[in-house]
Formats: structure tokens, sequence, C-alpha cells
């Protein structure tokens, strides 16, 4: 048969165990309440309850419940402060807050007056306080090239005004010069200048006198490093590391030298021509020197006027005249033989 288990109970209506009536640990039931118990101890002896209530007590409950949500008349007195909000009168009125339209803006009715700024010009005094102007305006004064703002809503005198302060872009002065400054000669003090050891770059900060060095010493160091002057150019130099080599020379036959177009035909007729060449020299048989005169002229035998300009033969007899090429001479030559047969 199997074995029943049964708490330590009571039927007893709100019986709650004693503590020395369960052990540690032990559980006790209230079979009238429905009600479970148990002992505990944390320090000191407890008993603490884990079953609910009756289901009556329950409903009861709930019934109480009901009528507090039912209840519109701040049961538990509630204020405006606990919440943090305002009372409906504060809107849109004097000391309270702003309202907000259908676009999320303050209407224009609950906005303080602005006031808006006006540039305003005038050229002279006169004119300046005749203006309709606000607290906060400007006027731009075109005879001084100034301007104020007015700082009292008024604008009877000038102290109702203030001039606006502007740095100025003007050189102050430039070796104690002012205005429109142009520097000559005089206006460099150069009686305690020399000539630097060392050239660079001018900078910024540089005075007159030491860019003048910089420049003169650079200048030197170009010369010492074979800078030359006076350097005269050569059309015909082809070495292109030589100092009078001509870059870019235009090329005759190009087409561009001159409108007529001066060919490499042209230069080649040209260097044909022997150095100091006249034209329409009449050459002059009888001209010793001089550009009439003729070089290598032949010799020509003198005329003969009679036979007695003809050399006599003692050799064998002729009937006939030669020219003796190797004597240069003309003689009697034989008689020409046909032989025989």
């Amino acid at each position: 048969m199997a074995q029943k288990i049964l708490l330590k109970r009571s039927s007893t209506a709100s019986k709650v165990p004693a503590t020395t009536d369960l052990d540690l640990g032990e559980l006790g039931y209230n079979s009238h309440d429905g009600r479970l118990f148990a002992k505990k101890n944390d320090g000191a002896d407890a008993i603490v309850e884990y079953a609910k209530k009756s289901l009556v007590d329950a409903k009861a409950n709930q019934v109480d419940l009901d009528n507090h949500l039912s209840d519109h008349g701040n049961p538990h007195a509630v204020t405006l402060s606990m919440l943090g909000g305002i009372h409906i009168s504060q809107k849109g009125a004097a000391s309270g807050v702003a309202e907000l339209d259908a676009n999320s803006k303050i209407p224009e009715a609950q906005l303080p007056a602005i006031a808006i700024t006006d540039t305003h010009e005038a050229s002279s005094e006169t004119a300046q306080l005749a203006l309709t102007v606000q607290k906060g305006d400007v006027c731009v004064r075109t005879d001084l090239n100034k301007s104020y703002i007015n700082t009292t809503g008024n604008n009877a005198v000038m102290s109702d005004w203030t001039e606006l302060r502007t740095p100025t872009d003007a050189v102050l002065s430039v070796n104690s010069k002012t205005g429109a400054v142009v520097l000559n000669g005089t206006d460099v003090d150069l009686s305690s200048y020399s000539k630097p050891a060392s050239s660079g770059a001018i900078g910024s900060s540089d005075t007159i006198q030491a860019a003048i060095g910089k420049l003169e010493k650079g200048l030197d160091n170009a010369v010492a490093g074979g800078g030359e002057m006076n350097v005269q150019a050569d059309f015909n130099q082809a070495d292109t590391g030589a100092d009078d080599y001509i870059k870019n020379k235009p090329v005759v036959g190009d087409a561009g030298l001159t409108e007529k177009n001066f060919t490499g035909t042209l230069l080649s007729k040209l260097n044909g021509i022997a150095a100091g060449a006249e034209v329409n020299v009449q050459a002059d048989w009888n001209a010793a020197s001089g550009d009439a005169a003729i070089a290598n002229k032949p010799t020509i035998p003198a005329a003969i006027k009679d036979l007695s300009d003809v050399p006599s033969y003692t050799g064998k007899g002729g009937m006939l005249l030669g020219v003796n090429a190797a004597a240069n001479a003309i003689e009697y030559i034989n008689t020409i033989n046909g032989g025989s047969f």
C-alpha cells in the first residue's frame, strides 16, 4: 500500500504557524485558507508565506483595483510640479510659455519685435543726420570713406553714431616717406655696404643692402664659373657646346629664309664664285696686269713680210715652206719623193 506524505497543517482560519511549530526548512499548510508557510533563518528564525491568498481575497482585491482606476478625482494627489507640466492658462500668456502652430513654429503674434539693421549711404554729415534710422543701422559716408553705426536709436547729433574702426590698408611709410612713394638711389644708404662672402636666395626679411649683396655675389660666381661677355655668335659653328654656337639656325632651302625661297642650288652657285671675282670685266690682250690682263697667253711669231724673214736652209734644197715647231720657225722642207715601182 502506498504511503501518504502529509505536511504539518492547520484547518483554523488565518492560522499562521509559529517558529516553534516548524523545523528549519519544514513546510506548514493552512488547509482552511489555502496558504503555504516555511521556516527560514537568516540570522534569526522566521516564518515566510509561499501560497497565494484564496480566490475570494483575490476577487476582492480586483474590485478595489477597478474602483481605484475609475476614480478621476486624483486619489493620489498628484500635482503639476510632480509631472513637470504647466497649467493650460500659461500657454501663450505673459510669463508663460509660447505655443507652436501647425508647422511647429512659434506664431508671429507671440514673438517680440526684432530690429532689422539697414545700411544707408550719405555724402555729408547733414545727409547722415537726415536719415530715418533705428539702433544698429549703419551709415556709409562716401565723402569720408568711413562707416558709422547708430548706437542710441536717435539721429539728432553725430554722438548718436559710433565710427566703425577698420585696419588701414596703406603702408605707413617707406624710408620715412608717406603717400605715393617713389624710391631713388639716395633713399638707399649703401655707405656701410660690403660684398658678402657668399651668395644665396634673397629672403623676405633681407634688407636692401643684403639683397644687393647677394645679387652681386651671385654675378661674381656666375662669371667665375665660366660666364663670358661679348661672345660673337658664329653661324658656321657646328659644335653645340661652343660659346659661339647659334641654336635654331634657319636651314637654307627651307622656303622660309626669304619670300623668294633662297634654295640650295643658289647657294651652290654662290659657293662656286672665287673670292674677289668681278662681273663684266673686259679682257685686254695687251694688258700686263690688273683685272683685264689675260694669263698664259700663247706666243705668236712675227708676221712674214717677205722671203728675207724665212731663215736660210743650207741642207738639202727644197721648194716648200713648213713650220718647224721645235725651232718655232718657218723653214724650207725637202722635196717629197713619192718613190718608184
